[in-house]
């Protein structure tokens, strides 16, 4: 289940700042993980098949900003392409449906961590989000 290519079934982990949320946080605010493991548990090893593989999100917006030009039914089934696109990698398309990572362990005591995951994260789709509430 998805809403990229069909068939995978595929997640992320991203931090929000909390679960009213939609957005990640930036890099430079994540405190659930270390940089390398924010873009390794956000992009689930796409980096790994290099820049030629994923299209850039401007790229991507500049495609959907062209279709909203487009009559309603032609936009529609362009919009799809793109959700469709093996290079859309921001909703993880490139992405392997297995991904293993060891436990993280948190210490500090009292902090709670937000997250979601980006790929089902649009209106009629139910949220994926989570806590973490280290004692």
């Amino acid at each position: 289940y998805g809403m990229g290519s069909r068939g995978p079934d595929r997640h992320n982990v991203v931090q929000i700042a909390n679960m009213s949320t939609n957005f990640p946080l930036p890099l430079d605010q994540v405190t659930m993980f270390t940089p390398e493991q924010a873009k390794l548990f956000a992009m689930v090893g796409q980096q790994e098949r290099g820049p030629e593989a994923c299209q850039s999100l401007t790229e991507i917006r500049d495609d959907v900003k062209y279709y909203d030009t487009l009559p309603w039914a032609e936009k529609t089934k362009k919009a799809g392409e793109v959700r469709m696109r093996l290079t859309n990698c921001a909703i993880l398309n490139q992405a392997d449906p297995y991904f293993n990572h060891e436990p993280i362990q948190y210490n500090q005591a009292g902090a709670t961590y937000y997250y979601m995951c980006t790929r089902n994260n649009r209106p009629g789709y139910a949220p994926q989000k989570g806590a973490i509430y280290v004692e």
